[in-house]
């Protein structure tokens, strides 16, 4: 059984090879940045080229202020299952001269930041927000955020401006871990309610305080295990199996784990009724097995379960943070990347209404 370390998911020869490229141009970069001198060809291009090698998904801005150190962000652009990858870019960072290396959009200051896309223009003048309460789910934080000129017929172009002026009102760690969810609306008759934009950090900073003080030394020990079997007919005459921790569903501090991870695995259903065969059990078994044996509770990942139904296996987890999830999941993908397809996702669910259809209270 594989058992996964630190920054070992992208081999360090690969990002050694990067770092020394990167170095080799990093005094021209600098001049061709310097003097607007045909960056994209010269500087873009190559270095797309050559972080692709690494993963297509890790973008990156660059940037030069006279004076100043040029300055290279690397960024997952908001996915959170790549996020870790930057960390590791980052961590092996060498130390130039007249180079800033940084990791994940940085927060920008409110005066600075000016978005336009077309006729629209996104800044400090034209945005708030209205924090919504919910009773049931106090630890929630909803924003709806109205955008002053709103106009539903180019709705897209809108919600991109909103959500690519946040990003950087915000910074992209800070917007993806302290907001579950946002609406994008019209301007209200009644505005008595609305918080100007320059507002908001100060309400996040206010929320994750008092998150943390509620939260932070809380871990999830509601006793032993205890898994439950449930089973499901569906259309078509279809079942669905399960074994999840049913008990740990109980637990009342469940918005301190609010990561819900979830790998599937599909297998041929045509076999066996609708289930695995023998073989592909012992594979599935075997996966889940090398998951668990490396999301244990001191990473800060539980276990719910898993499902399943129709071809597909999903395996269930809750997690502190999405760091370690993802690291584990694109170590089990790359894993068994040329036998077998394995597909993950890692979403933001404080409450984990993703598993009320398994409390043992309810129906399945």
């Amino acid at each position: 059984m594989t058992i996964y370390r630190e920054q070992e998911v992208v081999p360090a020869e690969s990002i050694q090879v990067f770092w020394d490229w990167f170095e080799k141009n990093a005094v021209r970069f600098r001049e061709m940045l310097r003097n607007n001198d045909n960056i994209e060809q010269q500087i873009f291009v190559p270095l797309a080229e050559n972080l692709r090698t690494l993963n297509a998904e890790i973008f990156f801005l660059l940037g030069y202020k006279e004076g100043q150190a040029a300055e290279l962000i690397l960024t997952a652009d908001g996915n959170i299952k790549n996020m870790f990858l930057v960390d590791e870019l980052l961590a092996r960072a060498p130390q130039l001269e007249d180079w800033c290396f940084v990791g994940h959009k940085q927060a920008m200051e409110l005066d600075n930041l000016k978005i336009s896309i077309g006729e629209y223009h996104f800044n400090k003048d034209t945005i708030f927000f209205r924090p919504v309460v919910h009773e049931a789910y106090p630890d929630l934080i909803d924003l709806e955020v109205i955008y002053a000129d709103h106009k539903e017929e180019d709705i897209n172009t809108i919600n991109q401006g909103i959500f690519i002026f946040l990003d950087n009102y915000l910074g992209e760690l800070n917007f993806v871990k302290n907001i579950d969810n946002i609406r994008i609306l019209p301007m209200p008759e009644d505005r008595e309610d609305l918080v100007p934009v320059y507002k908001l950090k100060d309400y996040l900073v206010w929320r994750e305080k008092e998150f943390v003080e509620k939260y932070n030394e809380t871990t999830p020990v509601p006793g032993e295990e205890n898994y439950t079997v449930l089973s499901a007919t569906l259309p078509e005459d279809k079942m669905l199996l399960a074994v999840i921790n049913t008990e740990v569903l109980q637990w009342d501090a469940k918005a301190s784990h609010p990561w819900v991870g979830i790998v599937s695995l599909p297998f041929d259903s045509t076999l066996n009724n609708g289930f695995p065969d023998e073989a592909a059990a012992q594979l599935l078994d075997d996966i889940e097995k090398e998951l668990t044996d490396n999301l244990p509770l001191e990473k800060g990942v539980i276990h719910i379960g898993r499902q399943t139904v129709d071809g597909t296996r999903e395996i269930f987890f809750a997690a502190r943070d999405f760091d370690w999830l993802s690291r584990v999941f694109y170590h089990i993908q790359q894993q068994y990347l040329a036998t077998y397809e394995i597909s993950t996702e890692i979403y933001k669910d404080k409450y984990w209404r993703t598993f009320d259809k398994y409390r043992v209270e309810e129906e399945l």
